[in-house]
């Protein structure tokens, strides 16, 4: 939450949220934050810079210069906020409670309905040249 306002991460930008906080008051190098974060052996500057630059977007942190996650030039990035824990009161969850499911949706409709369509055009012309090839061979 920030300034009492509920904020969505998708998974990555909440992992760098959380190793940031961790390392809060320490200037991380992009060296350290895709081995740290991403755990995998080559991850490229740009794909870092460019998750740090979403997670401001998230934060709200668009003006330069930024003040949740600074730049430091030539040495990385500095997170040095103060950031608590919310107090939360949970409500036990009962015995006669029915937990609440509903289906997935997909991110991005568009996408999907491209992807079925190019598909399904893609199936059609398989079929047309199928049926339409023995005839060719007729004549």
């Amino acid at each position: 939450m920030i300034d009492g306002e509920e904020v969505h991460l998708e998974p990555l930008q909440a992992r760098l949220l959380s190793y940031f906080i961790e390392n809060r008051g320490k200037v991380l190098s992009t060296q350290q934050i895709a081995d740290d974060v991403w755990q995998r052996t080559q991850v490229s500057d740009n794909l870092v810079r460019q998750v740090i630059s979403l997670l401001r977007s998230q934060l709200q942190d668009k003006t330069r210069p930024y003040r949740i996650i600074q730049t430091i030039p030539k040495q990385g990035y500095l997170f040095d906020i103060e950031v608590t824990e919310p107090s939360i009161t949970r409500t036990p969850i009962t015995e006669e409670a029915v937990p609440l499911t509903r289906t997935a949706k997909p991110k991005n409709k568009r996408m999907v309905l491209a992807v079925a369509a190019i598909l399904t055009v893609g199936l059609i012309v398989a079929w047309v040249v199928k049926m339409v090839t023995p005839q060719m061979k007729q004549r």
